[in-house]
């Protein structure tokens, strides 16, 4: 089950880098990222397990934390940002932070995988992941409606 769970994170995480536009299109409507779900699936039991292969592993393990909790502070930190800020690059800011610690959460990753012998094998690239990309990305604030006019005419 351990390999099983490993190789999902890692697979929904190098997926979530693949397509980071539909990353940050999430983060901007407010939805979970595919990122979040994809280091959620290790559970802390399955991640000590990891660690008392050996000294390297426990290393590997506790890197992957860090980086885990930094890249969804990160995500956090941009979803409230698109939201309230009226500059988009606090909300950019954010989100390039998020997907340096998605990228080396998946390093970790690799590197538990090779410790724990779990061969990490990549399924050929989708339509979609294939498509290009928009050339910028608007961050729009979300607005409060203004009042109705509660003026009666005839």
């Amino acid at each position: 089950m351990d390999a099983f769970q490993l190789k999902a994170s890692y697979n929904g995480l190098f997926d979530a880098l693949q397509q980071w536009r539909v990353e940050i299109a999430a983060v901007q409507l407010g939805n979970e990222p595919s990122s979040v779900v994809a280091v959620a699936g290790l559970s802390d039991a399955e991640l000590k397990r990891f660690s008392e292969l050996d000294k390297s592993a426990a290393e590997a393990v506790k890197s992957f934390e860090q980086r885990k909790n930094e890249m969804l502070q990160s995500l956090f930190l941009a979803r409230g940002a698109a939201r309230y800020e009226k500059d988009p690059s606090v909300a950019l800011t954010y989100i390039e932070k998020a997907r340096g610690a998605a990228e080396g959460a998946m390093g970790d990753l690799g590197t538990i995988a090779t410790i724990a012998g779990v061969k990490l094998t990549r399924r050929p690239p989708t339509k979609a992941a294939a498509a290009s990309a928009e050339a910028a990305l608007t961050f729009t604030p979300r607005v409060a409606p203004a009042p109705p006019d509660n003026k009666l005419t005839f």
